[in-house]
């Protein structure tokens, strides 16, 4: 199975930029140089598939001071600077296909500090993980978690504007209260991507003022609900964008990629969630010179919870909490939504991963 695939208008872009490309590097100027650093470092004209492609693995992210793509398999070679500069110089266009804009950090991979200099003054980096559906006994579970909030801040009280999807993270890009936004839902007219983008709340986010003060925004997973990457372009604001659909099941997704379509299939290496934390690393270690803001929203935990292949038997005897709530018959006073459901049989069922589990499907449309 194809685990990616693209467009055929991206296929016509290829060629198109090869020949360009081609065309501007005989001799050895400094664009030949950058070339040939490209091959010499394993990438290949025609590797895309692999991984190793010589334009959109490697020159293309070293003219365009973007990180490379989640599926690059091999790391970029140490470009001087100053010979990027030159070339920019004598070609502008050289590995600008996937976009104009020009951010000025340096290309070559670099730890980013927690802090940079931006016209001489001194901005923090930030990387904001939101997932999805995260319940607080989980957290346990997690190690890295854990250690970072031993050198961290744990809010034990705390407010939040709106627990539902779609009108929490509106507030979250604008800051304000749902009865300002006017987005109480996750679909329909008063809620979802849609009515977000008809309000015209993309044009004044905290991504548009951080973009403004010259941040280098990266958007990477979930965006709003009703957000189809086939259909919708990358809102204002994030200069680099990478944003799934329907992305709940973790394989089988397409993701937007700065406007272009990248499709994943089922094998362990299309994980999403993996897939965006690559993304995000790659972005870390290539943003030195330029403040960058970063938010990685994850799918997971939400259901249908599935885990990564690697991870599926981590917790063989795990259980779900059994408070006298679990499974529990509604009251007679319940309200008429949670009466409808009744206790739910506990077969064993099995997920997508091949693990098997006592408890209600979630794979069901009466339980998602």
């Amino acid at each position: 199975m194809t685990r990616r695939t693209r467009r055929r208008l991206l296929g016509v872009w290829t060629i198109a930029i090869g020949t360009v490309t081609a065309s501007v590097c005989r001799g050895d100027g400094p664009c030949a140089r950058i070339m040939e650093a490209c091959r010499d470092a394993g990438f290949v004209q025609g590797g895309n598939k692999t991984g190793n492609g010589l334009h959109m693995d490697c020159i293309e992210p070293i003219m365009q001071e973007t990180p490379q793509r989640a599926r690059a398999s091999r790391p970029l070679p140490d470009v001087d600077p100053h010979l990027v500069a030159a070339c920019k110089e004598k070609n502008a266009s050289f590995g600008q296909r996937r976009t104009s804009q020009s951010e000025g950090a340096q290309p070559s991979p670099t730890s980013a500090p927690p802090l940079t200099v931006l016209n001489g003054v001194k901005r923090s980096n930030v990387v904001f993980v939101l997932t999805d559906d995260l319940a607080w006994n989980l957290v346990q579970y997690m190690p890295h978690v854990l250690e970072m909030q031993k050198d961290g801040v744990t809010f034990a009280d705390y407010f939040v504007t709106d627990s539902l999807c779609c009108p929490s993270r509106a507030s979250i890009f604008t800051g304000r209260y749902p009865h300002d936004t006017g987005i109480f839902r996750n679909t329909g007219e008063d809620g979802g991507y849609l009515a977000f983008r008809t309000r015209g709340h993309e044009g004044a986010t905290f991504a548009t003022a951080l973009s403004a003060a010259g941040y280098r925004t990266v958007m990477l997973g979930k965006y709003l609900n009703g957000y189809l990457p086939v259909k919708h372009a990358p809102a204002p604001g994030w200069k680099s964008w990478a944003v799934a659909g329907n992305g709940y099941p973790e394989f089988h997704y397409n993701l937007n990629e700065s406007g272009r379509i990248v499709k994943f299939g089922d094998e362990p290496a299309d994980y999403l969630t993996d897939v965006l934390s690559a993304l995000a690393v790659r972005f870390i270690e290539q943003a030195a010179g330029t403040p960058f803001f970063i938010e990685v929203a994850t799918f997971a935990p939400h259901a249908p919870y599935t885990p990564a292949p690697r991870d599926a038997g981590a917790f063989p005897d795990l259980r779900s909490p059994r408070t006298p709530a679990f499974n529990a018959a509604p009251d007679a006073d319940a309200p008429a939504w949670l009466r409808r459901h009744p206790p739910s049989p506990m077969p064993t069922w099995q997920t997508s991963t091949g693990i098997s589990a006592s408890g209600p499907n979630p794979f069901s449309p009466s339980t998602r």
